[in-house]
Order: C-alpha cells, then structure tokens, then sequence
C-alpha cells in the first residue's frame, strides 16, 4: 500500500466510507476500524523516516546548534504556520 493510499478514508476503511456516502452513522467498529488504520499509516510513516536518516539530519543538527541569535525562519500559508511554530519552540 502506498502513502497516498494510507492517507485516503475510501482506501483505507471502504465500509466507512459507504457509510458516510449514504450519510448513515458509521458503526462504532468502523469507526475503529478508520482510527486504528490511520494510526498504524502514521506509525509506518514514522518509521520510514527514521529508517531513512543519514548524516543529513546530523549536518542539520550542527547547523541549528551553531547558529548565531536570532534564528530566523519563514513561510507562506502553511509553511508560514509551521515557521511561526518553530520559532515559538526556540523562543521558549
């Protein structure tokens, strides 16, 4: 199963998403069902990230300790959200 697949209600609980087509209540099973999917999708997701970190997220690592103040960081949309996080965690 892909990552776009394990992101998509349909694809990951079919019944669901019937369900909710047919604008019925989903049953308390499927709804378990599409909760415990989309965790186990997030926990794989996680686990392939930290499979895949190499000396790249050390050289990050450095970069960020080594730094001068002010850290500055930006962003458009949501990556201005994300940046506004960000810099609220070095903040703090």
């Amino acid at each position: 199963m892909n990552m776009a697949s394990k992101l998509n209600p349909a694809v990951i609980s079919p019944n669901l998403d019937d369900q909710i087509k047919a604008s019925t209540q989903p049953s308390a099973d499927a709804l378990i069902h599409f909760c415990r999917e989309a965790i186990v999708a997030e926990a794989d997701a996680l686990t392939q990230f930290a499979q895949a970190l190499d000396e790249n997220i050390v050289t990050a690592l450095r970069i960020l300790h080594d730094a001068t103040p002010p850290l500055i960081v930006a962003g458009i949309g949501k990556s201005g959200h994300v940046a506004k996080k960000i810099a609220s965690t070095f903040s703090s």
